[in-house]
């Protein structure tokens, strides 16, 4: 065979390894998008239950302790949880309302990882988010949270189209984020949290879990 022939014949070879991994991309990127989609629903419920978990056993006396180092209670940082795992999908909802913006998109993607490491820094100062007072009672925070983390997995896994729709957070730090993107929003928010909570029951004046009944 001339060199000629043997030069043709790469070229077709080659470029059918072309087509064939072109071909191969989108089943490649639904791939990854779907493994994406799993990790977050994974991360939305382990976060869930872990808050459930940990905040199951306190006392009154140790939900409503107040220390002068940390500016809020666990029964405030409960509560805050709760309120923006219900709160925060009205800003999905809007998200989603909004006519999709591909290209927007597209410069954000990835942008949840820089989401992750700004919240959960662990030199990130505590927020000085102002008490509501909408849930004054563990029990009553407990039955809001069940209900809205519900709600907020109905949402995840009845939605469409979350990686196209944005929307703008209020501070700059995150500003746009797709619907996606604000669920990891929601995760991560929870997580940062519930180390918040920790930190509170970890202070050498933090009451056991007997010091009501002494």
């Amino acid at each position: 065979m001339g060199s000629s022939n043997i030069s043709r014949c790469l070229s077709r070879a080659a470029l059918g390894v072309g087509v064939t991994l072109l071909a191969l991309l989108p089943g490649l990127a639904a791939a990854q998008s779907d493994a994406k989609i799993e990790g977050l629903k994974k991360e939305l419920q382990e976060s869930a239950d872990e808050f459930v978990k940990l905040i199951e056993p306190l006392t009154d006396e140790q939900w409503n302790f107040k220390s002068p180092k940390i500016r809020h209670t666990v029964g405030n940082e409960a509560e805050h949880i709760s309120l923006a795992e219900n709160d925060l999908q009205r800003v999905i909802q809007k998200a989603l309302a909004a006519d999709a913006d591909p290209a927007k998109a597209k410069e954000l993607a990835g942008k949840e990882d820089t989401v992750r490491d700004l919240m959960l820094h662990p030199k990130r100062l505590a927020e000085s988010y102002k008490v509501p007072g909408r849930l004054n009672s563990k029990p009553e925070v407990q039955e809001f949270f069940r209900r809205a983390h519900r709600n907020l997995m109905e949402l995840f896994e009845t939605s469409s189209d979350l990686e196209t729709h944005v929307y703008k957070h209020p501070n700059k730090t995150y500003d746009d984020l797709t619907a996606l993107q604000w669920f990891y929003y929601i995760a991560y928010h929870k997580r940062r949290h519930i180390e918040q909570i920790r930190t509170i029951m970890a202070l050498p004046d933090f009451p056991s879990a007997n010091a009501s009944a002494d």
